[in-house]
């Protein structure tokens, strides 16, 4: 692996990748992944009892807009931009032009491992980068199909996964890349953080944290509760962008209850769900929960702030529904929380919504509706705070693996006289005319 990281690196730096040769590495990752579809059912069966219909939504649909989009838009997306230069530099000409950021390095996760190593793959490729990556040892079957299908297909100069090793992510987080993508828990981010500061490294760092739901009034709460059952039950609620508890009022408490019941029992005989990933989860889950988590269904369960469950992300079948008492009351829970990546809001009132809109800090604000916000590859996506640095998907990734240079030329070869030495008082207040 040394040698083909110090390749990369000497060849970042001494050649470019044209915007055709990207296009076609674009092209031809989407056909590997077309060609091997019934692999990546298999492996994320294997790893995760992804449904096929859900591996294809959530993995593999989505990956396919984001090459789709990129393939389209690369071109456009590279090319100088005129700026506007202001009149005393009349004569010169001002650009600004994405340049790739050199060699980098992505980490991705075990949740969604085909989508979230792929996606910011594309963002790389597109930038002009040459790329390493690591995957996770924790979907050890998807990991080594992916490893195969890059390795065997992109000449490593260009692309090379790793194994799958600690040692080797270790070894990958001591070297100095020209940026580092992490996706995973905020734990490790900071450890990725920490790693990159010592080469003054950039980063974008898609983490995690506590999505909260806030139901307002509804004149149908069956609407809501459909939504979040969905995107909650999605991958056994192991989503960063999963809703990770409900802020309610008291008085529908029971009708969300019994709702979410009544929908819990429709499905019960005929549901078809992924698994947590391995016994050191379930371990967890359990215990944040107090021993009321079901590895087979979703639960819900009244909660307060003062319980374990309300202090770190679930990422698990788990639903607390906690109570506020007034706008007032959910301000203040708003605000001593963790920013998280995304704020999800339910309400019929346009006053409500603008009002929680004023104080929300999160990467994204969702209304009526939770994570279907993800497959809108337009929109920007990303944590702040705790949550993550940096932004990815579509434009906003191939920005983040690229650097905005400033191109500035002069049409003529002298300078005006007023900058120039000697200085005088007759020059200052000229200058002063002109810029006040």
């Amino acid at each position: 692996m040394q040698e083909i990281y110090l390749k990369q690196k000497q060849l970042s730096e001494s050649s470019y990748i044209d915007i055709e040769s990207r296009i076609e590495m674009l092209k031809k990752l989407k056909a590997i992944i077309k060609a091997n579809e019934e692999a990546i059912f298999w492996a994320l069966k294997k790893d995760l009892n992804k449904h096929k219909n859900e591996t294809y939504l959530s993995e593999l649909a989505i990956t396919y807009q984001e090459l789709n989009l990129a393939i389209k838009k690369t071109k456009s997306w590279a090319k100088a931009k005129r700026v506007k230069s202001p009149f005393y530099l009349i004569g010169s000409k001002s650009q600004t032009i994405f340049r790739p950021r050199g060699h980098v390095l992505i980490i991705s996760p075990w949740n969604y491992p085909v989508y979230l190593t792929l996606s910011p793959l594309i963002s790389a490729i597109s930038a002009g980068n040459r790329i390493m990556i690591k995957s996770s040892e924790h979907s050890q079957n998807t990991s080594d199909l992916l490893i195969k299908l890059i390795n065997n297909n992109f000449d490593s100069s260009l692309i090379y996964c790793s194994d799958t090793s600690l040692d080797s992510a270790k070894w990958l987080l001591e070297q100095k890349f020209d940026m580092i993508f992490f996706t995973g828990s905020t734990s490790v981010g900071k450890i990725v953080y920490e790693k990159a500061a010592k080469h003054l490294t950039p980063v974008v760092l898609e983490l995690g944290g506590k999505c909260p739901v806030i139901v307002d009034e509804l004149k149908d709460l069956r609407v809501m509760v459909d939504n979040i059952f969905n995107a909650k039950i999605l991958n056994l609620g192991q989503t960063c962008i999963a809703p990770d508890f409900l802020l309610v009022k008291e008085s529908q408490v029971n009708d969300i209850m019994t709702l979410f019941n009544q929908k819990m029992s429709e499905f019960k005989s005929h549901l078809e769900i992924a698994k947590i990933i391995n016994d050191a989860n379930v371990n967890r889950l359990n215990d944040i929960s107090n021993y009321s988590f079901n590895e087979h269904k979703l639960t819900f369960m009244k909660a307060d702030f003062s319980q374990k469950i309300m202090n770190e992300e679930i990422f698990g079948p788990i639903l607390p529904i906690v109570i506020y008492k007034s706008e007032e009351d959910l301000k203040n829970i708003l605000i001593k929380m963790e920013s998280p990546l995304a704020i999800y809001v339910f309400s019929d009132n346009k006053i409500f919504i603008n009002n929680i809109f004023k104080y929300a800090k999160s990467g994204s604000f969702v209304v009526n509706d939770s994570i279907g916000f993800i497959a809108n590859y337009n929109l920007p996506f990303g944590g702040i705070g705790s949550s993550g640095i940096g932004r990815s998907h579509g434009y906003a990734g191939f920005k983040s693996f690229s650097y905005e240079q400033s191109y500035f030329k002069r049409n003529f070869l002298h300078n005006l006289k007023l900058q120039s030495h000697p200085y005088t008082e007759k020059k200052l207040n000229l200058i002063k005319k002109f810029i006040k």
